[in-house]
């Protein structure tokens, strides 16, 4: 028991002494033991004695002859005995056996040794002589006898066996000393679970333990990693002098937080901080250091993002910055003529009719500016957003640019240079692409060489651009054609260092340039934008101080199917535009109904559609104009789309379910996209927006009642074809160029597909039939041609259900439509500034509506006010804003988000309507601040709202 208490050297001596002595014990059971050169010895000195006693007997009895034959027999019989002789004392040799003369002759020494040996005779006492003899010598005289000795045989087995008995002893006392080993498995178990790395090391900075996540990163076992030096890992200490574990060591100190990184071969750097602590022996002294290590190799790379990020971020926000910077200028440049020449008319300082269409010229370009600046942020934002949607109609190229030199040519009159445009070779007559997106990319590309051309001019260059011979890997754009577009000026140039960034939004090639012309830095950008949406790529070569060339490539397809026209030799794109007549044409007598729940919504539609000599039916909401309809006949429904009681969604749902086919034109005062598609899903074949306008809601009922015949009598072909000839025409203002690109794209897409779906009815292709019916529903409404819905719908349900009867007769209708569309008229008129306006204006007396004070001037509804019956309705919705502006303030202090929502968007439908545009913006941002529950927000508008209404005036009519 005491033996397992001994410490572990003297534990481990004792152990080597046992197997020490195993070993000579089983050399001695070998008789490896170097004993038999004594034992020799020991018989040869018998020998002698047996002689020397056999000797002097003899002699004694004189009986020489006997001595002889004794000797004689002992040299025979002993082969150890090489030679005898017998020599008297005074030195003669009396007898010889063997060759004794040659071999006693090699004695080295007067006495005996081990090979020659004297043995003494005495006859008596007296000396007689003495008997020589000569031995073989004990070990031979050669070299590879030597290694033969006893002595070096033994100590070679000794150490042959122990070494390999010790490295067995010892292999298994290491085991039960390994560090590792005496670590229970438990805590092994959570060693290896941590994701620290974890190393123990002994005083030479060798691994005595590693646990799994430090093995993981070395990518091997970790006892692999037992007995190696850790300072031979594969360390980049970057700063420090020397390894942490090191500085404990040396220093007995804690080492927390040095960076470390350690770089394995195939394998990304890993970032580490490690700490290292001495471990302390039961003496008190360090026997070793333990070693942690944390990975945040991760959490570097992150810090290493957020600084690029952070300095990618100061790079934008000072671009930005500089952007907004020109924004403001850009702005408050027009916003300072527009507010200027309003306040001169305003305060009647104009002079002359001349001056005031002087005013207002300038009023209206202003706006266009600003309208440009506010399209080109919404155009960047879609583009940057990914929702960029082009519309891919047929379109004349040659009108494109025709259109944006006639757009532009007053710009380049007023700086005296020139704008011309020319082909260079034959165009495409049509192409299917976005007539509008191309037309804005052209229009940016010459708006800006212009702008920075201050003599000679600006040359746009239309062609056709096809690969001479494309590559076996671009199959794909080998039948590509491209309409190539240059715009040549002769401006100022852009240096080699700006042309890498001059398609780069937010900036511009120098600032000076920019203090200089003006400008945001957008149209490039989005010009680039848009070329690539269209399958092609904007280049630009230029030199400084010449001129610079932008080339615009748009993928207009095959060559082949192209029709290609020179066009100063067509007539059709040569013939201009006829004016029109400003004439407002009264609409033919019918019934319309109006649901509308605004009182003054209702008189003023009342009151228009009156003078336009309607029959008018009007309801306060949708279950009241369900019942109308259901009773009455009417040509149209007009539908307000948010009605309490019941709303125009479900109103014209259920009206649709029980069959009624009239139009139903849909009004709102949400004029976004998704909000037209619900109205049409809910089955309305129309779409007005609010504020209404005048112009628009009587060409919009032209339309549809020029496409009806009365409600008294069944559509059929008959009644088409006596129908009155009214021109049908786009409701939107075709004085807007994308507009007017939407409308003709649309007239001449369907100018294209109609006469395939003749054939496809003359051949019962229903399915085509229906596949093209669906198309002309879905794009009529967009394209400002609400008045094809209806027919179009008819057409794709009686297709779906293979009526060649009713596919016939819509068929004829939609033909009969189409026909009477008259875009020429509509797009030479000039646009309507308001068709009650009167220039005139009366002495005002300010009617504040709030106490609070008037913020920047009086506010006057833009209707006819000397009209007593508009003057009604004005004055009407005065006493009701008041009204409804209390019920805001009651319902903002009583949180009733939804009925403050409700209200707003009542005053948003009614107020434009009415004339008071002012009210639009802050109304539908409370309506959508109310949405949102923001209170803030909400208290901004009522603010702003009560302060439109404190600035209302009522003009005093002739008489009071």
């Amino acid at each position: 028991m005491h033996l397992f208490k001994l410490n572990v050297k003297t534990r481990i001596s004792l152990g080597l002494i046992c197997v020490l002595l195993s070993v000579l014990s089983l050399a001695m059971f070998l008789g490896l033991v170097p004993a038999e050169e004594s034992a020799i010895r020991a018989g040869r000195a018998n020998l002698c004695e047996v002689i020397a006693l056999t000797s002097s007997d003899l002699i004694s009895h004189r009986e020489t002859r006997r001595l002889e034959r004794f000797l004689e027999s002992v040299v025979e019989r002993n082969p150890a005995v090489i030679s005898a002789g017998i020599r008297r004392t005074n030195g003669a040799l009396v007898s010889v056996f063997g060759d004794h003369k040659q071999a006693w002759s090699k004695r080295s020494s007067q006495h005996s040794t081990g090979t020659h040996v004297q043995v003494p005779i005495r006859s008596g006492t007296n000396r007689w002589g003495v008997v020589e003899l000569c031995f073989a010598p004990l070990r031979p005289s050669h070299w590879s006898a030597k290694l033969m000795d006893p002595w070096i045989v033994m100590t070679a087995f000794v150490c042959l066996v122990s070494f390999v008995l010790f490295q067995l002893y010892l292999k298994k006392m290491l085991a039960h000393l390994d560090p590792s080993k005496t670590v229970p498995k438990r805590v092994r178990s959570a060693l290896d679970s941590l994701a620290e790395g974890l190393l123990v090391l002994d005083r030479q900075g060798r691994i005595v333990l590693a646990n799994q996540s430090f093995s993981d990163w070395i990518g091997c076992d970790p006892d692999r990693l037992l007995g190696r030096k850790a300072d031979r890992l594969d360390w980049k200490l970057d700063s420090l002098h020397q390894a942490p574990w090191q500085t404990a060591l040396s220093d007995d100190v804690v080492i927390a937080g040095a960076m470390i990184e350690l770089c394995l071969p195939n394998h990304p750097p890993r970032m580490l901080i490690a700490n290292a602590s001495p471990v302390l022996g039961h003496d008190g002294k360090s026997r070793g250091v333990l070693v942690s290590f944390d990975d945040v190799t991760q959490l570097e790379e992150t810090k290493r993002d957020l600084t690029i990020a952070k300095r990618v971020a100061d790079d934008a926000n000072q671009a930005k910055s500089e952007f907004l910077a020109r924004m403001s200028h850009e702005i408050r440049t027009p916003m300072n003529a527009i507010l200027g020449y309003t306040d001169v008319l305003r305060r009647g300082f104009d002079t002359s009719i001349q001056d005031r269409q002087e005013y207002l010229d300038t009023i209206h370009g202003s706006g266009e500016h600003l309208l440009a600046l506010i399209n080109d942020i919404l155009d960047l934002s879609k583009v940057e957003s990914g929702q960029m949607e082009l519309s891919i109609e047929p379109c004349s190229p040659y009108k494109i640019i025709k259109d944006v030199v006639n757009l532009l040519r007053p710009r380049a009159d007023e700086k005296a240079i020139s704008l011309a445009f020319r082909n260079q070779g034959l165009l495409p007559k049509l192409i299917l692409g976005d007539a509008m997106r191309l037309r804005q990319a052209v229009m940016n590309l010459a708006g800006n060489a212009i702008k920075f051309t201050e003599h000679g001019g600006v040359e746009i260059v239309a062609r056709i651009d096809q690969p001479r011979a494309p590559s076996n890997s671009d199959l794909a754009a080998a039948d590509q054609t491209f309409l190539a577009i240059d715009v040549i000026d002769t401006g100022i140039g852009i240096s080699p260092d700006a042309l890498a960034k001059v398609f780069d939004p937010f900036t511009q090639a120098d600032t000076s340039i920019t203090r200089r012309f003006g400008g945001t830095g957008l149209g490039l950008a989005i010009s680039k934008q848009l070329a690539e949406a269209m399958g092609g790529r904007i280049t630009v070569s230029s030199t400084p101080g010449k001129g610079t060339t932008f080339t615009i490539h748009v993928a207009i397809g095959p060559l082949n199917a192209l029709e290609l026209i020179d066009p100063i030799d067509d007539p059709e794109l040569q013939t201009e535009s006829q004016s029109p007549t400003t004439k407002v044409q009264q609409l033919p007598a019918c019934r319309i109904l109006v649901a509308e729940d605004g009182s003054p919504n209702r008189k003023l539609l009342r009151l228009i559609l009156g003078q336009a000599g309607v029959n008018v039916t009007t309801v306060e909401n949708g279950q009241l104009a369900v019942a109308a309809a259901t009773k009455e006949p009417f040509d149209i429904v007009l539908m307000d789309m948010h009605m309490p009681v019941m709303d125009g969604y479900t109103a014209t749902a259920k009206l649709r379910e029980s069959g009624y086919t009239q139009p139903i034109i849909a009004l709102t005062a949400n004029a976004m996209q998704g909000d037209q598609e619900k109205c049409f899903a809910a089955g309305c074949s129309g779409f007005l927006t609010k504020p209404i306008k005048i112009d628009t809601l009587l060409a919009k009922l032209a339309e549809v009642l020029g496409s009806l015949p009365p409600t008294s009598n069944p559509v059929d072909a008959a009644s088409i074809d006596t129908h009155p000839q009214l021109p049908v025409r786009c409701s939107h203002p075709l004085e807007d160029i994308e507009f007017l690109e939407i409308a003709d794209g649309f007239v001449q897409a369907l100018g294209l597909r109609f006469p395939a779906m003749e054939r496809a009815l003359q051949a019962e292709q229903f399915e085509s039939l229906a596949n093209d019916a669906h198309w002309l529903k879905g794009t009529c409404g967009n394209a400002g041609f609400d008045v094809f819905f209806q027919p179009a719908a008819d057409l794709q349900r009686f297709s779906l259900e293979h009526q060649i009867s009713g596919c016939q007769l819509q068929m004829k209708q939609i033909k009969h439509i189409a026909s009477r569309i008259d875009l020429a008229s509509q797009i030479a008129a000039s646009p309507a500034k308001d068709l009650f306006q009167d220039s005139s204006r009366s002495e005002q007396t300010a009617t504040p509506i709030d106490s609070a004070a008037q913020a920047s001037g009086p506010i006057e509804s833009t209707l006819p006010m000397e009209d007593p019956e508009f003057r009604e309705i004005v004055l009407h919705f005065l006493e009701r804003l008041e009204i409804k502006l209390r019920e805001m303030h009651q319902a903002f202090d009583n949180q009733d988000w939804t009925e403050l929502g409700l209200l707003a968007h009542w005053l948003r439908g009614t107020s434009g309507s009415l004339g008071f545009d002012q009210f639009v913006a802050p109304t539908h941002s409370l309506e959508r601040s109310a949405e949102q529950q923001d209170e803030s927000a909400m208290r901004r508008d009522l603010h702003a709202i009560v302060a439109i209404a404190s600035r209302i005036v009522v003009p005093v009519a002739e008489g009071e």
